[in-house]
């Protein structure tokens, strides 16, 4: 794709399930955006609106700068296995990385303070993320719904709220929640058809909402 340099607008999901898209090019003379290392950019560096989804590479590092990940930015991406979050990052945008089916690892650097819904649905074989913040306040709704492989989820002590269906079919076997002081609220389903779950800890909970754990068939102990 060549974005010339009078385009000055770019409309939601514009290159949706392009999964040969492999490089992005802009003129030099746009002055809204730009392209480094084939991937589009606003002109200032500061958000990452679309990675191109077909380029053949495991591994992607945030660059340093991007204080943004645009909504549905890798979509559908299917050849990343690993992805680190720079520090500078503060807004991770909604569908992010939805469907990106080769994913295992993610790492999200320390300017995080919440991940928007649907952030990371359907990345089946995701086994382990990270938060280096610990001031990660809130995980939205449907965050990692279908994340069928999560075995391992790493997250701060200043968490307050789990979204709707936030770990709906996931792989999570002790969710050690009592660590997590400020968790006042838990969603609907957050944690339904955990089917590996055997036992949960959770400390200082004011709201539970409908099928919390509902079909978790190994769950043997809830401590409240």
């Amino acid at each position: 794709v060549t974005i010339g340099d009078s385009v000055t607008s770019i409309g939601d999901q514009a290159f949706y399930y392009c999964n040969n898209l492999t490089n992005i090019t802009v003129g030099d003379k746009n002055t809204v955006y730009q392209s480094i290392d084939g991937n589009l950019y606003t002109k200032d560096g500061k958000t990452l609106i679309q990675y191109a989804i077909g380029k053949v590479d495991a591994a992607f590092a945030i660059p340093n700068g991007v204080d943004t990940i645009g909504d549905y930015a890798f979509f559908s991406c299917n050849n990343l296995t690993n992805v680190e979050i720079s520090d500078d990052v503060k807004t991770i945008g909604s569908q992010a990385f939805v469907a990106c089916h080769s994913l295992t690892s993610v790492v999200i650097g320390e300017g995080v303070t919440h991940v928007s819904d649907y952030g990371f649905y359907g990345a089946v074989n995701l086994t382990s993320i990270t938060f280096k913040n610990e001031y990660l306040y809130r995980i939205g709704e449907c965050t990692f719904y279908n994340c069928e492989k999560l075995k391992t989820i790493v997250v701060g002590i200043k968490v307050e709220s789990i979204g709707d269906y936030a770990f709906y079919n996931t792989a999570l076997k002790t969710l050690y929640l009592h660590q997590l002081p400020n968790l006042k609220m838990i969603g609907d389903y957050a944690f339904a058809s955990c089917d590996y779950l055997t036992k949960v800890q959770l400390l200082a909970i004011e709201s539970l909402g409908d099928g919390v754990f509902m079909g978790n068939a190994l769950l043997s102990a809830i401590n409240l």
